[in-house]
């Protein structure tokens, strides 16, 4: 796929100050022009380009020059082309004579000179450029390398010249660029790969980009961009630049940098050791090192992993084995005893010699176990002699592999685990792990459940039967009972340190807020989720604990189904990046999940499609399926509300294929139904809806079944879901509940007043669509009510609430006022007709003849004043046919 060029379009995109600076300075009568200070790659070149531009645009005449290192060893080698051929520099005052005549001899004024790498330039171009600057025959556009210290001259030269400094980008300017390069949204996780990659060089993220793109690792779902974890995207240009910048570099400086390209990192001692301290200051000064200081220790790395990307793959084997050797030798001569330096001696001895101690081996893998280095794990331990395995080394394979998206792998290494346990702490351990794979990575919930019941057969300690049986209480809840699994989660201890096993208590914990919230008890869930938030802050670094994110998630889950939807938004954004950088990825996709179906429930679809597309790409790369029903399905709605009905279909293509979640019971059908909605047939929209309703209802899952009751009278028939949305209000606590049972009454009676004050309470709970949709059937009813101011004000209202609704598409808000006076038949024959179908389409889909399809199409047309569906659709405010409009 061909995308602009990253690196040309960033000035453009994001230097408006700069250009606005320009045009003053361009203007100013005693300016002699600007410098652009920059590291290599950030756009300098590009930023004095668009200036140029800027001054040929205002009919400024212009001028270009190149320094090099080649040119700067003959006397005016980069201005030669724009001096006159007779020129003497042995003659200084006729030389600067003739020069100003050839520059003032332009029409149109003073020139604008862009000269690229002034720190190049030779002295004596130098020593004319002053003196043209002095006369104001010129005006300089000039970049200069940060990288490199400018001789005196130079910088007397760029003293009263305006400085830019271009630094490099930030995370949010690298997240705009890409997606402004790309045309369409990249996930999370892929921006925080490319921003790491590239530290926001425009430069190298342009290489990047285009070489991940060439070799298929960075990938279009239809949604989102989304890069693969094994992905190398370092192009022949990219690794010729680099060599560029390393290629003067003296033997000494080489060696530190390559020793650094194989080990990451090396403390500022040893690197002094492989070559000097001023060196060492110099390399730093010029971005090829960062020095970091931890407490009393300071260690150096590259400035780019792109750097040493290039560094590795030019090493000889040869020289790569010497370097890893002397770097072992310095590492054991000091006791090995940092932080970190067991991965680090483990992996460079494999190297080397392609074994090594077992149990470094292990305490290796534990330290990239920590830093969610889950492939570096699996490394490691596949070189661990048969003899070798035991209980550790099994769950840091199986937690690993688990996390890489191989469930079957890693049930395999938690078995073999479940045979070295011995005691009763070892059993629940592997049991927990065991479980945890089968059911949520390999969606494997009869055997998951059954390992469970084996493991209590097994098991007498009170604090291990506890935990089991909470365990099986989290399984049962997560697949769709949640009233028989709350029974088993009320014997969860309240606090972690009483727990057999900390891990299992955090996972229990999440589900017991998370099914506290599904049966209506909000608040309890809520308080229990901020509970288990701090249990598990202050737990973290006591043992293999997951991310006090996997908490927050139930957290904003219970926010929302309460109706606190700005609060839960705050809660997901706070740790949304956190969890990206802390490399989770089960815990992204469900905090994607939830946040997604907040963001849907609140009525942003936008925000809702992008969330459950990241889910989305994450579930499938790490072939997770247990959440991909529900993700699909919100995709799907997502997609349909915002009028994309091509992407909603195919979103909607695989979703029955994918095993059933049971929790969110019968949300998996409300892509589907909304599909049906955007496509005109409502009443079977409605019909899935009910039957979705129905299926939550037997689950006992009251907050999912008052969502699609919710549904069914947005979508046209509020009269028959009002009397259960109303006990559903006194069944759950809570603002949500009340306020759908509410909307609802106030649609089946059609109260203008009621419509008002429940849009306003909507609007206050950070659910603007219902609050949009409810002023828009209030504009309606005052309409009807022979009251047009009203109407008018309300009307006013809905478009200002539909304004935040991110281009959500409902029904409820393109039914115009005079599309009141239409039956309920004939509102659902109106919206096919809209939408482009046929009098004999409408009647196969409604069952009902063409005859009375068209006697209904008569009645419209006379209420609504038009002549033919073209009319009607125009009538009704809705643009037909619905294509494809990616947010």
């Amino acid at each position: 796929m061909e995308i602009p060029d990253v690196a040309r379009e960033w000035p453009l995109v994001a230097r408006s100050d700069e250009l606005r600076s320009f045009r003053r300075i361009l203007r100013a009568t005693d300016s002699e022009g600007c410098v652009i200070h920059g590291m290599s790659g950030v756009g300098k070149s590009r930023l004095a380009a668009e200036f140029w531009r800027i001054a040929q645009n205002s009919g400024t005449p212009t001028r270009k020059a190149i320094a090099t290192v080649g040119a700067a060893q003959v006397p005016f080698g980069a201005l030669a082309h724009l001096l006159p051929a007779d020129l003497d520099p042995e003659q200084p005052v006729r030389a600067f004579q003739s020069a100003a005549r050839s520059f003032a001899g332009s029409k149109g004024g003073k020139p604008v000179l862009w000269l690229d790498d002034l720190d190049l330039l030779d002295t004596t171009s130098v020593v004319l450029l002053r003196q043209l600057l002095d006369a104001g025959t010129v005006f300089l556009v000039a970049t200069v390398r940060s990288e490199t210290a400018p001789g005196e001259a130079i910088s007397g030269l760029a003293a009263n010249l305006h400085r830019f400094d271009l630094d490099e980008l930030s995370a949010s300017e690298t997240a705009t660029l890409l997606e402004a390069a790309l045309g369409a949204p990249v996930s999370l996780s892929t921006q925080h790969h490319l921003f790491s990659a590239s530290r926001g060089n425009p430069l190298y993220l342009r290489e990047l980009v285009h070489g991940t793109l060439g070799t298929g690792a960075l990938s279009f779902d239809g949604e989102v961009w989304h890069l693969a974890e094994t992905h190398t995207g370092v192009t022949r240009r990219l690794r010729d630049l680099v060599q560029g910048r390393l290629l003067h570099l003296p033997p000494a400086a080489r060696h530190l940098l390559e020793a650094l390209a194989l080990c990451e990192q090396v403390s500022e001692a040893d690197a002094v050791d492989m070559t000097s301290r001023d060196m060492l200051q110099s390399l730093e000064g010029s971005g090829l090192l960062v020095a970091t200081a931890e407490g009393r220790r300071t260690t150096v790395a590259l400035a780019h992993p792109v750097y040493g990307e290039v560094l590795r793959d030019a090493l000889p084997t040869m020289r790569r084995r010497t370097l890893l050797q002397e770097q072992i030798a310095r590492t054991r001569g000091y006791g090995s005893r940092r932080r970190g330096d067991a991965i680090r001696l483990a992996s460079w001895e494999l190297s080397v010699n392609g074994t090594t101690d077992p149990a470094l081996l292990v305490k290796a893998a534990a330290f990239a176990a920590f830093g969610n280095d889950n492939q570096q794990v699996v490394t490691l331990l596949e070189k661990l002699p048969a003899r070798s395995r035991n209980l550790r080394s099994d769950l840091l394979l199986g937690n690993a592999q688990r996390n890489l998206g191989a469930w079957e792998e890693a049930e395999t290494a938690y078995a073999r685990a479940n045979r070295h346990a011995r005691s009763e702490r070892e059993l629940l351990m592997t049991a927990g792990a065991r479980t945890f794979n089968l059911f949520w990575s390999g969606a494997q919930v009869d055997r998951a459940l059954a390992v469970n019941d084996e493991a209590l057969t097994r098991l007498s300690g009170s604090g291990s039967t506890t935990m089991l049986l909470t365990n099986k209480g989290h399984m049962l809840a997560a697949s769709g009972d949640p009233v028989r699994g709350l029974a088993l989660l009320s014997e969860l201890p309240d606090r972690i340190d009483d727990a057999a096993d900390p891990v299992l208590w955090l996972l229990c914990a999440t589900w017991k807020a998370a099914a506290s919230a599904a049966v209506g008890r909000t608040a309890r869930a809520i308080e229990f989720a901020e509970h288990a938030v701090k249990q598990a802050k202050a737990a973290q670094g006591t043992g293999d604990l997951p991310h006090p994110g996997s908490q927050a998630l139930t957290l904003v889950m219970a926010l929302s189904e309460a109706g606190r939807f700005d609060e839960a938004a705050a809660v997901g954004a706070a740790t949304h990046e956190d969890v990206v950088r802390s490399a989770e990825p089960m815990q992204y996709l469900w905090l994607c999940l939830h946040m997604g179906r907040s963001a849907w429930m609140a009525g942003r679809p936008g925000t809702a499609r992008r969330l459950f597309a990241e889910a989305l790409a994450m579930a499938r790369a790490r072939r997770h399926t247990k959440a991909l029903q529900i993700v699909l399905s919100g995709l799907a709605a997502s997609a349909a509300v915002q009028g994309d009905t091509e992407s909603a279909a195919a979103a909607l293509r695989d979703i029955a294929d994918q095993p059933p979640m049971g929790f969110f019971a019968g949300q998996e059908h409300l892509g589907e139904a909304w599909l049906l909605a955007a496509q005109g047939r409502l009443s079977q929209a409605r019909s899935v809806l009910m039957s979705a309703a129905r299926s939550a209802r037997d689950a006992g899952q009251l907050m999912s079944e008052g969502l699609l009751l919710t549904d069914v009278a947005r979508l046209g028939a509020p009269r028959e879901v009002s009397g259960r949305l109303g006990e559903l209000a006194d069944l759950c606590d809570g603002r949500l509940a009340p306020a759908r049972a509410r909307l609802a009454a106030a649609l089946a009676d059609q109260s203008p007043g009621a419509l008002s004050e429940v849009s306003d309470e909507c609007d206050a709970m950070g659910a603007p669509l219902l609050a949009a949709e409810a002023m828009a059937q209030a504009g309606t009813a005052w309409q009807l009510a022979g009251e047009p101011r009203r109407s008018t004000s309300a009307a006013h209202r809905a478009l200002a609430l539909a304004g935040k609704c991110e281009g959500a598409q409902t029904p409820a808000l393109v039914l115009s006022a005079s599309a009141a006076a239409l039956t309920k038949r004939e509102a659902e024959i109106a919206h096919l007709a809209a939408a482009t179908l046929r009098s004999r389409e409408i009647a196969e889909l409604l069952t009902i003849s063409v005859r009375t399809v068209d006697n209904h199409l008569q009645s419209i047309y006379a209420k609504l004043g038009v002549t033919n569906r073209r009319e009607l659709a125009r009538k009704l405010g809705e643009t037909t046919p619905r294509s494809s409009a990616h947010p």
